[in-house]
């Protein structure tokens, strides 16, 4: 009888290959496209501890302090899953391109025109750099967050920003996007972030993205320049309180530039509690989706950074952390600095 028993469970264990292959089915080219096969094998290629680069704004003469980072833009890149390391404007060209080179992507504040053209300067070092790695086959992630829209545009057109700019009644304001229909690529991948064509469901039926810009970017412009048209392809438009379209989000056609009017950092970390107790940008969405929405995109823009595998010298990134430098609580200044909770300060 024990004979019996154990032959009869050899019998059914040679049965497991015939099944396992009767259940196989070859992938269809759809299936593959989406990563269904080949998804284990590309997520062992991706850097699993990418570090990206943001950009500090000037303080300006009203503080004492030279650049600034507001925290909240921190935060919407570690909920990613990524290291940030800070870029300063007054960094040596040297020091700063190093530091260029071995981080993973860079993301640009939002914030007001800079006068005296030394934030240009840099983002132009950004955007040449996201542009040079991508013709060699690499990819860079760069993200460039309200008044960056206009910057990353100026610099693939080459003209000056009132050639294309466009008065805009979109401060303090919450608005639904409209998907112009292109294929979000990296936004909405399915093989990354399952379930993520409901987020741009909601985006769609809801006012969950916050603008503060009083500028855009009209689509009729936009396609009046032969070198936008070949640089970028628009995602997505938003209506402001005029009924006037704006760009809200365009994608590099060749490269991994995004660029965003809203600010997608503020629904979850930003509050808009001014020192007087009072508040401002008080259209922030806070709901459940809102939250949801926004930090997604942060983290699909992590998710291209870990395709970058370049990485700093062994005992060096500890010394590049945004976590050398401190924190404070910004919303109690006057001025510019008022309107973020937390910013780092250098």
């Amino acid at each position: 009888m024990p004979g019996l028993v154990v032959g009869a469970a050899l019998a059914s264990l040679l049965w497991l290959p015939v099944v396992c292959l009767l259940g196989f089915r070859e992938p269809t080219p759809g299936q593959r496209a989406l990563g269904a096969v080949s998804f284990q094998s590309k997520e062992s290629q991706l850097n699993d501890r990418p570090v990206i680069a943001i950009l500090a704004s000037n303080c300006g003469i009203l503080y004492n302090c030279s650049s600034y980072i507001p925290a909240s833009y921190v935060h919407l890149l570690e909920q990613g899953g990524a290291q940030v390391v800070p870029l300063h404007p007054e960094m040596p060209d040297d020091e700063f391109d190093h530091v260029l080179a071995h981080v993973n992507g860079a993301m640009t504040i939002g914030g007001f025109f800079d006068l005296n053209g030394t934030a240009e300067y840099h983002i132009r070092k950004l955007y040449d750099h996201a542009l040079k790695l991508a013709k060699g086959g690499e990819v860079f992630p760069l993200w460039a967050t309200c008044v960056g829209i206009h910057d990353v545009a100026q610099m693939a057109t080459g003209v000056v920003y009132g050639e294309f700019l466009h008065r805009t009644s979109a401060d303090n304001l919450a608005l639904p996007l409209r998907f112009t229909g292109v294929q979000e690529r990296e936004l909405f991948d399915e093989s990354s972030f399952p379930g993520s064509a409901v987020y741009r469901q909601w985006l769609q039926d809801a006012a969950l993205t916050f603008h503060h810009h009083l500028w855009g970017i009209r689509p009729e412009t936009f396609q009046r320049f032969q070198a936008l048209r070949d640089s970028f392809e628009i995602v997505a438009t938003a209506v402001d309180r005029n009924g006037q379209e704006f760009i809200a989000l365009m994608q590099g056609r060749h490269h991994a530039i995004f660029a965003s009017a809203f600010h997608p950092e503020k629904p979850a970390f930003e509050w808009g509690l001014h020192r007087t107790g009072l508040l401002q940008n008080t259209q922030i969405p806070h709901s459940r989706r809102a939250i949801l929405v926004n930090l997604h995109f942060g983290a699909a823009f992590v998710q291209q950074a870990r395709q970058n595998l370049r990485k700093f010298l062994p005992g060096e990134l500890s010394k590049r952390l945004i976590y050398n430098h401190r924190v404070d609580y910004t919303a109690r200044f006057p001025e510019l600095i008022r309107y973020f909770e937390q910013s780092y300060i250098f």
